[in-house]
């Protein structure tokens, strides 16, 4: 009894993931598919429209670019929502740590990152890799937000949350968004019983920066998120790792160094984590060429 809804952008890739899914699945469910191959709606207006059409309580996003290898997943899905009253959320990957920093949804320190997928690459030379992450051998590992690539929640978190397409009109920061929204309320978790091929990495353009930095901006004052489960010191080299990243994602878009100094200076990373990474961010500006 699983609501799957799916944002299509090729309907060869469509056609493979729905046979994976009608093949693996294990229980009954229903497959929302919106051809969306024109761009012509952003991914939370879409998964949105998803929601108002699903007929089941449970929900399970994905993109088509995946292959699920787990039988009778969905049986494992719905056993997990059973069995955890307050999880709003799960996903194959996610992190303890979410950052102040503008960033994605995984922590600089591998240590603090959850995974259970098999990841290939279509925009690099990286051979195909398993990605597990799993130090405390957990069945089902909670954090403060997952990778957009497959999650699942329930009505119960939908009849209260939505995905925000008023400031998300593209295709990036959904997923770190929803996460933040649901994990105010309930948990967000990874889980270790269902594995995924990936067959694309992310693509860390201008939008993805644009969208990553209207996310920060609405989640300013709330963020960090995490740090307890952080030893002492590694918040600060999570935020100076995801900052450096990103001024070189801005520097690699063509972005001015005035306009990444703004950006330092609007995160106001140095009330929380001191004057000390703001003038390591600055002198790294400075080095750019």
């Amino acid at each position: 009894m699983i609501s799957v809804i799916i944002a299509s952008a090729n309907k060869e890739f469509l056609a493979q993931v729905s046979e994976n899914v009608k093949r693996t699945i294990g229980v009954d469910f229903e497959i929302i598919a919106f051809d969306n191959a024109s761009g012509q709606k952003g991914i939370c207006e879409v998964y949105n429209l998803g929601i108002t059409k699903a007929k089941y309580d449970v929900l399970c996003f994905m993109h088509e670019d995946i292959e699920i290898h787990t039988g009778n997943w969905g049986r494992s899905v719905l056993d997990i929502f059973e069995a955890q009253p307050k999880l709003g959320l799960i996903g194959i990957a996610g992190s303890l740590y979410k950052a102040l920093s503008p960033s994605s949804w995984f922590s600089w320190l591998d240590q603090y990152n959850r995974f259970n997928m098999i990841q290939q690459y279509k925009f690099s030379d990286t051979e195909m890799k398993v990605v597990y992450q799993n130090p405390n051998e957990e069945k089902l590992a909670k954090v403060n937000g997952v990778d957009g690539v497959w999650f699942c929640t329930h009505k119960g978190v939908t009849d209260e949350i939505r995905f925000d397409e008023h400031l998300l009109k593209g295709f990036h920061g959904y997923d770190v968004d929803f996460s933040l929204s649901v994990a105010e309320k309930w948990d967000v978790a990874v889980t270790f019983d269902v594995l995924i091929t990936h067959f694309s990495e992310g693509n860390y353009d201008q939008k993805w920066i644009e969208s990553t930095l209207l996310v920060h901006e609405k989640w300013k004052g709330r963020l960090p998120k995490g740090e307890a489960y952080l030893a002492k010191g590694d918040a600060l080299e999570c935020e100076k790792k995801a900052f450096l990243f990103f001024i070189d994602q801005m520097y690699l878009a063509g972005y001015t160094k005035m306009s990444m100094w703004r950006i330092l200076w609007k995160s106001k990373i140095y009330n929380h984590f001191g004057w000390g990474i703001c003038f390591k961010i600055a002198k790294y500006i400075r080095r750019k060429k």
